[in-house]
């Protein structure tokens, strides 16, 4: 009784009847992926009626005529291949990131435009007060046109100098200073 037991063969290992092939086979025949042969498959499939319990029948009208198409699902493989693309540049994206290649777009919009707007606030509420007072107390003591130019370019580059040291702080990750506001 043992021995029966030990010769019988599971039913895996079965022969397969001719004329019967395995959907990984199908696709590669047809040279597509195997994805696209099992979802041809499925009920309203060009290959559900050649669907024999795992297999495929070969000689099924649905088989040859499926596998005599030149189109091969080419929206299908096109799909895989967009798919695996766009993967590739999550994870590329992502390992950026770990490396401190790329920063995140919520840092800059809140921390770094944020900044620049109240630069800008400054440039056209603050700043021009400040230079009214400066040069018209330049012009009454008689200073020349260049010595009133550079006093402009001064106070400008101070306010934009601000805004750039601060914006790389942030990127950096640095905290602000004490006194900044």
């Amino acid at each position: 009784m043992n021995k029966r037991k030990k010769n019988a063969k599971k039913p895996s290992q079965a022969k397969v009847a001719v004329g019967l092939i395995s959907r990984s086979e199908a696709a590669s025949l047809k040279g597509v992926l195997p994805s696209s042969v099992s979802m041809a498959c499925r009920a309203g499939g060009p290959l559900h009626p050649a669907v024999r319990s795992r297999f495929l029948d070969s000689e099924h009208a649905s088989f040859t005529e499926w596998m005599s198409s030149g189109r091969g699902d080419t929206e299908l493989r096109d799909l895989a291949v967009r798919k695996r693309s766009a993967e590739v540049v999550r994870l590329e994206l992502a390992n950026a990131h770990k490396q401190g290649e790329v920063i995140s777009r919520d840092l800059v919009r809140a921390h770094v435009f944020g900044h620049i707007d109240s630069t800008n606030r400054r440039l056209l509420g603050d700043v021009p007060r400040t230079m009214a007072q400066r040069i018209s107390a330049l012009v009454r003591s008689g200073e020349p046109t260049e010595l009133v130019e550079a006093e402009i370019r001064d106070i400008i580059s101070s306010v934009l100098r601000d805004l750039k040291a601060h914006a790389v702080r942030v990127l950096r990750g640095e905290p602000e200073p004490p006194g900044a506001a």
